[in-house]
């Protein structure tokens, strides 16, 4: 069960997810737990076909139930779950974990749309994650008591009575590194999650460690885009605003810690990013791209998309938001509040599609 996941903890979708995350009268998810947001409706609708293939769903050469198998699960929470499927939020940066080939499972006692009572657990398998970027992670906030587990080397997990409601693990290795946890909204104890910890880091880390190494990263075939790194690399403030003419523009959110996402920073893997600017008022700016995610944005097509001609090799809009394919990558632009126009959306939509490497 591949979710979508930072961001990703995307273990958080992405899970990272794992992303719009779990709201509610609660702490919001750390960056990397799965992502859960109900898809918009999306039914594919004929458009340019890309002329470059899909990317393989995962790299993970194991199934879920291989690497923490049922009984397990099923001994492990203080409630029932069972295996549950998960929606990505529609955006390219989103697509990042499975672009990499990252496999995410998660288990639940019921759907991911709420909070109440609601008890889940996840696993992420990064295939070539760094040791920097696992570094990164674990100096966070949401790990910054984190203690070794004696599972595995490389392996710490976060567990306090402040922060009950939600317990996760990390582990690196070369080959693939690990990420999982548990919330649970309902009546937790320590040594409840203590026991789910133990249970899904103590199956799928040594599982994980025995398998023979990822395969390549996929990359398609023909021209691609170089992507970017950063935020400037997308759009520069000072572009945004002089397509907008808002004043007081700046950027309000990235691609990185917290706000990931990916998980373990595979975004930089696969040349994805994100990032939000906002202007005095309400205007809002968001751009983002996915190198070879062209077949997850015709996938998703929302239904009520409209085809928009004469910018990169296909492109379509749903409502304040510009889909773009353009050699096998995804790039998408939001604009909002303000004067917001078409015209803004097509222009910096341009203007992204330079940035990031497109000479059509």
């Amino acid at each position: 069960m591949s979710n979508s996941s930072a961001a990703t903890m995307r273990a958080a979708a992405g899970i990272v997810a794992l992303a719009a995350l779990l709201t509610g009268c609660v702490a919001d998810a750390p960056a990397g737990t799965p992502t859960r947001t109900a898809g918009a409706s999306a039914t594919p609708t004929p458009t340019a076909t890309p002329t470059h293939g899909a990317a393989p769903s995962s790299r993970v050469p194991a199934t879920c139930d291989q690497l923490v198998p049922q009984a397990v699960v099923d001994r492990a929470f203080r409630v029932a779950v069972k295996p549950t499927s998960s929606t990505t939020s529609r955006t390219p940066a989103s697509y990042s974990d499975e672009r990499a080939g990252v496999l995410t499972c998660v288990w639940a006692n019921g759907p991911i749309d709420h909070t109440e009572g609601l008890v889940y657990g996840w696993v992420t398998v990064v295939p070539s994650a760094t040791r920097a970027a696992f570094d990164r992670m674990l100096a966070g906030s949401m790990f910054s008591e984190h203690e070794p587990l004696a599972v595995a080397s490389d392996t710490d997990a976060s567990c306090g009575p402040v922060q009950v409601q939600w317990c996760g693990f990390l582990s690196y290795s070369e080959d693939y590194s690990v990420v999982g946890g548990v919330w649970d909204y309902g009546e937790p104890t320590q040594q409840s999650q203590d026991a789910v910890i133990a249970a899904l880091a103590g199956a799928a880390i040594p599982a994980v460690r025995a398998l023979p190494a990822p395969e390549p990263l996929w990359q398609p075939a023909g021209p691609t885009l170089r992507g970017a790194t950063g935020c400037d690399g997308l759009l520069t403030v000072a572009q945004v605003a002089s397509v907008t003419g808002w004043s007081g523009v700046h950027e309000s959110r990235s691609d990185n810690g917290e706000n990931a996402s990916s998980t373990l920073e595979v975004n930089h893997q696969v040349g994805s990013y994100s990032c939000l600017w906002t202007a005095d008022g309400d205007g809002l700016v968001g751009a983002e791209v996915l190198p070879g995610g062209a077949s997850y944005a015709t996938s998703t097509r929302p239904a009520d998309a409209a085809d928009v001609p004469g910018i990169g090799d296909a492109a379509f809009r749903s409502g304040d938001t510009l889909d773009v394919i353009a050699d096998g990558a995804w790039l998408q632009v939001r604009v909002s509040g303000g004067d917001a126009s078409q015209e803004q959306r097509l222009a910096l939509a341009r203007q992204e599609l330079a940035n990031v490497g497109y000479a059509g």
